[in-house]
């Protein structure tokens, strides 16, 4: 077609002069439905229709442009098809400039690749193309590799090198297309110039030749020795000359030192070589060479003699320091700064010492050593050692006190006299300024003032750093300290050579200007007033410069102290050593050593510990438990096992213990492996149950809410059901007020004998009935709600019920009849009632009856306090009294009726008192609190720690067979007893008991005896019996035996008859059923029983079961850790795999144990979490750093450290705020790092040892079965008993967690930390934020996890860490503490989506 303009128009050529439309061109293809031909026989098709001719219907999925567009492209959609264009100057990697996506499914392909899903970045193009490994950063732009120039990178920057080098001093730049150089001469007396040196040479790349050539040399004397060191970098290559005499060390020492040695006076003192222009101060060595560049490193500084600075490039001047001097700081931000100032005798602190201040995160903290003690401190409180906080700590190391500023890569090092020194890390350079200098080894501006300018002389420039005090004044830089006569002068100089001319020292002392060292070593000789401090300042120095080589890569200087050159004289029988470990080995803890490093000072002799400063053998070192010293050969009580102090470690006995199951209170548990929990509910529930024997406890409405129909629970009746030998049943009731009931009937008269004494029921005092067993079973119940259970070491493995499982794990103690573990106080209960019909009652969740009513909770701790009171101090140590205090809290609280406060109070201080006086720990409480004190009967008197096995004239008969324990009531005075009357009487006086009947003191009657009858006499309440003969048979007959009563069961199986209880899933197996109240009901029929939760009748094989709340059909499973639970019949069948264990640490250091054991421990030190080694000797050991996270002392963890050892060396690994760092490991690392969610991983998959880091507070260990015992640290033992994880490195249990953390302290200077406090108290103003925003753990939103992790617990910790941060970080706080019970949550397989993006927001 041809157009053409026809009167301002266009048209078509040679068409008819009337067409005015101009047709399109279209393609080949032909479409339908509307859609567009493309010109490559694809068609456009629009919504609705698809196919190669858009002639199909369809509905797309497809969104209406791709989702992940190529880089740089323009894209063009219609209908179901996207052309993608290149930008101009851009293209594929396969070269094409367009592409075509076509809707295939739900997502657009690329019809003509290979890989249709993947759509490749447009790429920038050069044409033509980059070389020698350039790359096309933009169009036609090549960006070239170090080593190349040019458009295309196609020349070497190696065509213009200096060939041959020049033997001089020279520096040349390379540019894009050329490289500059400058060549020079040292500037050195008889050294000359061969040839003509020009101002500049230039060599073109292209070309590779300079202009002019370089063909000038240096001439150097043959006397000079002469070397050359090149630096090359991706933009200059220099080469520095440095020239020196033909004296070497000791030479040119002794040379100087004879040339000072015939000196005069200070006029004389010029040095041989120049001061390279500095204009105050000595080098220990010469400037670079203008030019020369200086590779980034790390950096030393130091001070000494309180007046002497070496800055960071080396020189050292005088700065008188009696005002605090800004030694360091950071240059960008002033965010941190070390000052520092000599002490004085006049203000408090040690003759001529130093006062460090530490600036750091806007807090000031002094460290001082006054008298020998170390003092840290900020302008509000005094610190313990070490402090560690985020980003800094300050800790003792050998003989000096390390600060390490952690994030930022500064450490200062002080040896807490006069002597420091400041170690900054390559990261720091040019980033510090302060008396150090400006760390960047450029010498022409190392007096960098804090007005950013060089200073004219080194007055002022301290004086700059000088920070404002209006009472303190500088005295003026002195001049050099001479000696005041020629004897002196002499002297000295030959006490200086002594020093340096120190053969050891030679790598160190060589490398520096020997005029140097010898002026400063004059002038701190001639400085000193005695021969003390003249040794003093001189031995420093040279310390200064030891440390200083050392810190540069120099072998660790040995021996180079002796008797006559700078002696240590050391204390308590210890030695010098000049290579000794970072921290001795001591009575509580191992050797520290860092391989590479030593350090020089006092240390005991090999094979002697430290024991408070002087040196002792192991044999002598005591133990330590709870906060005491025990001395060797001392011992301590541990249930029924004696433990003696041998040689620091705790040695016990192995005897097997019974254990004591008690529930107290409105009621709390306390289970055998030692489990506490509470549980609100009111019905019958099995407290013991045994193959044999079954205790129950029926929980009603206490009595101190019987107004309240949702008040709180208590244990009003115990229910002992058994046989005795001959098979007859027997049920004991125990009610209140010590009623007794036996098969129904009341007793009237105690004790009583059961069988042939096979059960003894007996008051044990006035507020105390024992049943005692004769297997050694022993019941006591005090009559109001108190129960304990004294169960020998035979019934280990045999127990169930409230009272757990009696194995040393409290891990399963929560097993229910149904074979499963439940993880909630209520789940667990609840399957243990004996009547399955108990209605379910409402009752309030008592955890926070305290924190909605202020004036009951001040209430409750003003009475509660009596547990931490003075009067129970000798039994603290023995038995911590935190639990107790917080159930007393708890239930004070819950009262309803004031007029029961004081019962309330003194039952639970009974329980309390009791467990004290079982260890031997007699307090006279009640005598002190008044609301308490027993009102006896006429004749008794009241005893905390009576004989519970001889009350009453009965009880003398049986009281070689009763095992004695502490009863607490009223008694007889000392030497009587109760007689049948209920009078004390004098034993003289008491009856005898027989057969359920008192007789008369001297009653006489026969009896069959084990051979022949006896004639048995009631002496003094005990029978008397010898062999009779007829004549006392006659005189004295029997009584005849008392008639056995037999309980028996009624049975029945109508309609119009129904038990009581119906025959269910849970009883069917021993269902009896029981119609003492007949009354007609519904009954299943043969063959079939009521499954309570269907509400129906099924077979037996179709009985549901229960778990958390929840029901199972038959054949349902769930998982219980790595154990898989099956319901059969109305039972859970288990495997029982020893599985995983895990531990864990969160928020402000809180921890769970491998055995489930729950502390909070506030340490701000470096602690041993976990370790452990197999028997093929590979091992780990896990530290963790703790720091203080809030002003009133909280801490929190920080970071990892983790090492494995075994038989190919040592692996470390660091997670930390500044990621992982790994340290000495081998090539092949046993370390498998990678990230997962939130967290970050590590598995050392040989050991089965995981560690998961959310790179905040939370830490969670994992360790595989094989360590099950194995192991020790603050996370416990991993024994699956969580009783026994206070164990200390020693082997003593501790009761408390404060003195257990402390025992695992990695650094034995640590002070003990402060118990856990309530924050919110000191905190008062974030109490109601904190309950508040805690509580969405008790919302709905978590309410399907509350019966697998009992929820309380994380609350508790929720507040209290939020009320704790005080610092900012509130809501980090608060969000690690909701996403650890989450997380809990989550290993129980309930996934909780608890973020949004008002909470918590990730």
């Amino acid at each position: 077609m041809i157009l053409s303009c026809r009167s301002g128009r266009w048209g078509i050529k040679n068409g008819a002069p009337t067409a005015k439309t101009i047709q399109h061109c279209e393609g080949a293809c032909a479409c339908q439905n509307g859609g567009i031909c493309n010109g490559e026989n694809y068609c456009h098709c629009p919504k609705g229709y698809a196919g190669v001719h858009c002639e199909k219907h369809q509905t797309y999925a497809c969104p209406e442009e791709p989702p992940h567009l190529p880089k740089n492209s323009i894209t063009v959609c219609r209908g179901d098809s996207c052309e993608v264009e290149c930008e101009r100057g851009f293209a594929f990697s396969d070269g094409r400039s367009r592409v075509l996506l076509k809707c295939v499914g739900t997502s657009y392909k690329d019809m003509m690749s290979t890989t249709p899903n993947v759509y490749p970045d447009c790429l920038a193009t050069c044409v033509p193309a980059c070389l020698n490994g350039g790359k096309c950063i933009a169009v036609n732009v090549c960006e070239c590799p170090p080593n190349y120039r040019g458009l295309q990178c196609q020349d070497a920057i190696a065509r213009c090198e200096l060939k041959p080098t020049f033997n001089g001093n020279f520096q040349c730049k390379h540019g894009p297309f050329s490289t500059e150089c400058q060549l020079s001469c040292p500037s050195r007396t008889g050294v000359s110039v061969l040839g003509q040196l020009h101002p500049l040479y230039l060599c073109r790349y292209d070309t590779g030749t300079f202009e002019p050539s370089p063909t000038a040399k240096c001439l150097y004397p043959t006397n000079l020795n002469v070397s050359q060191q090149i630096t090359t970098s991706d933009t200059h290559t220099n080469g520095t000359v440095t020239v020196t005499g033909d004296e070497t060390w000791p030479n040119n020492l002794i040379t100087t030192c004879g040339r000072y040695g015939r000196y005069n006076s200070r006029k004389d003192w010029k040095p041989v070589e120049p001061n390279d222009g500095d204009v105050c101060g000595l080098r220990l060595r010469r400037k670079p060479a203008v030019g020369t560049i200086i590779k980034t490193q790390p950096s030393i500084c130091s001070s000494w003699g309180g007046r002497h600075i070496r800055t960071f490039d080396g020189l050292i001047f005088e700065a008188p320091l009696t005002c605090d001097h800004i030694l360091v700081s950071d240059k960008l931000f002033g965010a941190y700064h070390v000052a520092i100032r000599k002490s004085c005798a006049l203000c408090g602190g040690p003759t001529n010492g130093l006062v460090i201040q530490v600036l750091f995160e806007s807090v000031l903290y002094t460290i001082e050593n006054i008298n020998g003690s170390l003092v840290v401190g900020t302008p509000l409180k005094r610190l313990p050692l070490p402090v560690q906080v985020v980003g800094m700590k300050i800790v003792p190391v050998a003989q000096n006190i390390e600060i390490e500023f952690e994030t930022v890569g500064l450490k200062i090092i002080w040896d807490q006299q006069q002597r420091i020194d400041v170690h900054a890390s390559e990261s720091l350079w040019g980033k510090l300024v302060g008396l150090c200098g400006y760390q960047d080894a450029n010498p022409d501006n190392h007096l960098w003032t804090s007005t950013r300018t060089v200073a004219k002389s080194c007055q002022d420039f301290a004086d700059s750093w000088k920070l404002p005090s209006k009472s303190c004044t500088d005295p003026p830089v002195s001049v050099l300290d001479t000696c005041q006569d020629k004897e002196q002068h002499t002297k000295a100089v030959e006490r200086c050579k002594q020093l340096l001319l120190n053969l050891p020292l030679k790598p160190c002392l060589e490398q520096f200007n020997q005029e140097t060292l010898l002026q400063v070593c004059l002038k701190e000789y001639c400085g000193g007033k005695d021969d003390s401090q003249k040794t003093r300042g001189t031995c420093d120095f040279l310390m200064t410069l030891v440390e200083g080589c050392k810190f540069n890569g120099k072998e660790p200087v040995k021996d180079w102290r002796n008797l006559s050159v700078c002696p240590i004289s050391c204390s308590g029988d210890q030695i010098y050593q000049n290579c000794g470990p970072q921290s001795p080995a001591t009575c509580e803890s191992e050797e520290i050593s860092v391989k590479g490093k030593c350090f020089d000072g006092c240390f005991c002799p090999r094979r002697k510990l430290l024991y408070k400063d002087q040196c002792i053998d192991r044999k002598m070192c005591p133990c330590q438990l709870r906060g005491r010293e025990f001395q060797p050969g001392e011992k301590y009580q541990k249930e029924c096992n004696t433990c003696t102090c041998l040689a620091g470690k705790w040695q016990c006995t192995d005897k097997k213990c019974g254990k004591r199951c008690t529930a107290f209170g409105d009621p709390h548990y306390r289970t055998f492996d030692g489990r506490q929990y509470d549980f609100q509910g009111r019905c019958f529930y099995y407290l013991l149950m045994t193959s044999s024997l079954t205790i129950e406890g029926e929980n009603v409405r206490c009595l101190a809410d019987r107004e309240n129909i949702k008040g709180s629970s208590c244990t009003r009746t115990l229910i002992i059901r058994f046989n005795l030998r001959d098979g007859s049943p027997i049920i004991i009731k125990l009610a209140q007020k010590l009623q007794t009931f036996v098969n129904g009937q009341v007793v009237t008269q105690l004790p009583v004998h059961l069988g042939n004494g096979e059960v003894i029921l007996r008051l044990a005092s006035s507020r105390l009935l024992t049943v005692t067993f004769e297997d050694g079973l022993v019941v006591s119940w005090n009559g109001e709600s108190t129960v304990h259970i004294d169960a020998p070491f035979s019934y280990r493995d045999t127990t169930g019920g409230l009272c757990g499982t009696f194995n040393d794990n409290t891990k399963d103690d929560f097993l229910t009849p149904d074979g499963d573990f439940e993880h909630t106080a209520v789940a667990f209960a609840n399957k243990w009632r004996t009547k399955e019909m108990c209605g379910d009652i409402t009752v309030p969740d008592k955890s926070n009856s305290c924190l909605n009513d202020p004036e009951k909770r001040k209430l409750a701790e003003k009475l509660c306090s009596w547990l931490k009171a003075d009067i129970f101090k000798p039994c603290h140590w023995a038995i911590d009294p935190e639990s107790n205090y917080d159930n007393c809290l708890t239930d004070i609280c819950a009262l309803t009726d004031k007029n029961d406060v004081h019962k309330t109070l003194c039952e639970l201080i009974a329980v309390y008192a009791n467990e004290c006086a079982r260890n031997g720990y007699q307090t006279g409480w009640r005598r002190e609190i008044k609301e308490c004190m027993d009102k006896c009967p006429e004749g008794q008197e009241y005893d905390e720690c009576g004989d519970s096995c001889a009350l009453s004239c009965a009880d003398l008969q049986e009281r070689d067979k009763c095992k004695r324990e502490c009863a607490d009531g009223c008694r007889c005075p000392n030497g009587q007893y109760l007689n049948e009357k209920q009078e004390c009487v004098p034993q003289k006086s008491c009856s005898c008991f027989y057969d359920g009947f008192y007789f008369k003191p001297g009653y006489k009657e026969v009896r069959a005896g084990q051979r022949v009858q006896q004639l048995c006499t009631c002496v003094k309440g005990l029978w008397d019996c010898h062999d009779a003969d007829d004549q006392d048979l006659t005189k004295f007959p029997p009584q005849g035996n008392l008639r056995k009563q037999c309980a028996k069961r009624p049975f029945a199986k109508f309609i119009s008859c129904a038990p009581n209880e119906p025959k269910t899933c849970k009883n069917m197996h021993n269902f009896s059923p029981d119609t003492s109240s007949c009354r007609p009901g519904c009954v299943c029929t043969d063959g079939y029983v009521y499954d309570v939760t269907k509400d129906e009748c099924v077979p037996p094989e179709k009985c549901s079961c229960h778990h958390a709340g929840r029901s199972f059909n038959d054949g349902d499973t769930f998982n219980e850790a790595c154990n898989v639970c099956v319901c059969q019949g109305g039972l859970w069948k288990c495997t029982r795999n020893d599985c995983e264990s895990t531990c864990s640490v969160w928020g402000d250091s809180h921890f769970s144990t491998f055995d489930g054991r729950d502390y909070d421990f506030l340490g701000a030190c470096d602690y041993i979490l976990s370790k452990g080694k197999n028997d093929q000797g590979s091992g780990f050991l896990i530290t963790l750093q703790n720091v203080i996270c809030g002003s009133n002392g909280i801490t929190c963890s920080k970071s990892l450290e983790i090492t494995l050892s075994g038989k190919n060396g040592e692996e470390k690994l660091k997670l930390g705020a500044g990621g992982k760092q790994q340290l000495g490991s081998r090539p092949s690392s046993s370390f498998h790092i990678y990230k997962a969610g939130l967290f970050v991983v590590v598995e050392v998959i040989h050991l089965h040892l995981q560690i998961k880091w959310d790179e905040g507070t939370r830490v969670y260990v994992r360790l595989g079965n094989e360590w099950r015992g194995r192991v020790a640290g603050l996370c416990g033992n991993n024994n699956g008993n969580s009783v026994d994880d206070f164990k200390s490195p020693s082997g003593g249990q501790e009761t408390e967690p404060t003195l257990f953390g402390h025992s695992w302290r990695i650094n034995q200077q640590c002070e003990l930390p402060v118990q856990p406090f309530d924050t919110c108290q000191r905190n008062a103003q974030r109490r109601s934020w904190s309950e508040a925003k805690c509580g969405i753990l008790k919302t709905p939103l978590f309410a399907r996890c509350h019966a697998e992790v009992p929820v309380d617990v994380y609350l508790k910790r929720c507040v209290f860490d939020t009320c704790a941060c005080d610092q900012g970080g509130d809501c980090e706080c608060l969000c690690t503490a909701v996403a650890a019970y989450a997380d809990a949550c989550a290993q129980k397989g309930i996934s909780i989506r608890w973020r949004s993006p008002h909470f918590c927001r990730k």
